[in-house]
């Protein structure tokens, strides 16, 4: 029999259980990667190991052969956050293509192009540089840039990201989206080169070596060209831009034919037909698949950090909602000025990094 407190003569409240309960979220990205490897998603989950980037409190579900070349050696379930940036682009350009073909059943499908920097304790002039990206995409101005608060940043971090859609995906692999006509390798390697010189500081001088030679000032770069890639003497750091550049350039022109292909298939299937049993759009596919798998497997070497997005943000002709926001000091500098609350990941970085870089 259930009694009330008041029948209940030496019953004495100790304490009151209820009481009001705040909630906390915590946003985490969930990379899948390496899927189109696969004839089915059952088979990519039987072959997928996890991965964690604790730098931008990132899951990275993919395939054993892409997580071999994202995780530290010593530790194979932590990803290595910089080989996790190339990994990632490289998979912006295979989703893109694969969204593009699937436009007719995912007429709404978005990418989201992130990079996520903290750093302990950064130079002024490595500081200024890595906010170059926001003169890139049109947030900032130079004057704007020179006017920010420099003097000794500590626990900087940085957050830039753009979201890509279907407008923007025909333009990333077509100069002409309306008559499917590709870019071309030379235009594609000049904007790879132009956004990439426009992120270096002039002032630094193994980076005034570089522009010298992505700015082709002494025909260096139609030397590399000529020669496979044999940089300057004086500027070895100007091989791994060729390879970037070069890479990427073959990744966007040499997808695109697939892909007019896949998408001309496309249109040829009956509407409310089931497009898998179409041997000519699955034949279409099929030589897009292999085309993305080449793309995928080519190693590049390391890239500056905004230059994926400014390259991209270039390409497709804006529009992407891009934008950078940086935190030093305990102040949020960019775009506002205001006091900014460190993410959770990023205030265990900096109890624990010291005067290390992470």
């Amino acid at each position: 029999m259930r009694r009330s407190r008041a029948t209940l003569g030496n019953a004495r409240k100790l304490r009151d259980v209820t009481g009001v309960g705040t909630e906390h979220k915590l946003t985490i990205a969930v990379n899948l990667l390496g899927i189109f490897n696969y004839e089915s998603v059952e088979d990519f989950l039987k072959s997928s190991e996890i991965i964690h980037d604790l730098q931008s409190n990132s899951v990275t579900i993919t395939d054993k052969e892409t997580a071999t070349r994202i995780a530290t050696a010593s530790i194979p379930y932590l990803a290595n956050s910089d080989s996790l940036r190339k990994v990632l682009y490289e998979a912006t350009i295979a989703t893109a293509a694969y969204s593009t073909v699937n436009g007719k059943n995912a007429a709404d499908f978005k990418i989201q192009q992130s990079m996520l920097t903290y750093d302990h304790d950064m130079s002024s002039s490595e500081l200024r540089k890595e906010l170059r990206l926001a003169l890139l995409i049109g947030q900032m101005t130079p004057a704007e840039l020179n006017s920010l608060p420099m003097q000794r940043p500590r626990h900087v971090l940085i957050d830039a990201r753009q979201t890509l859609g279907n407008d923007q995906f025909l333009k990333m692999f077509f100069e002409d989206p309306a008559t499917r006509l590709p870019h071309t390798f030379e235009a594609l390697e000049a904007l790879g080169r132009g956004q990439l010189a426009a992120l270096l500081d002039p002032n630094d001088q193994e980076d005034a070596k570089r522009l010298r030679v992505l700015n082709n000032e002494k025909g260096e770069w139609d030397a590399m060209n000529a020669s496979g890639g044999q940089a300057p003497a004086d500027s070895p750091a100007s091989y791994s831009d060729w390879i970037d550049i070069r890479w990427w350039a073959a990744s966007v022109h040499n997808t695109a034919h697939p892909l007019k292909a896949a998408l001309a298939a496309l249109a040829s299937v009956p509407a409310g037909a089931d497009v898998s049993q179409d041997k000519k759009f699955m034949d279409a596919r099929r030589e897009l698949r292999d085309a993305l798998g080449k793309v995928t497997h080519d190693a590049h070497a390391a890239f500056e950090k905004g230059w994926p997005i400014a390259v991209t943000f270039a390409l497709v002709g804006g529009n992407t909602d891009a934008n950078v926001k940086a935190t030093w000091n305990g102040v949020q500098q960019v775009p506002t000025a205001q006091p900014a609350i460190m993410p959770p990941v990023a205030k265990k970085l900096a109890a624990g990094a010291g005067g290390n870089k992470v």
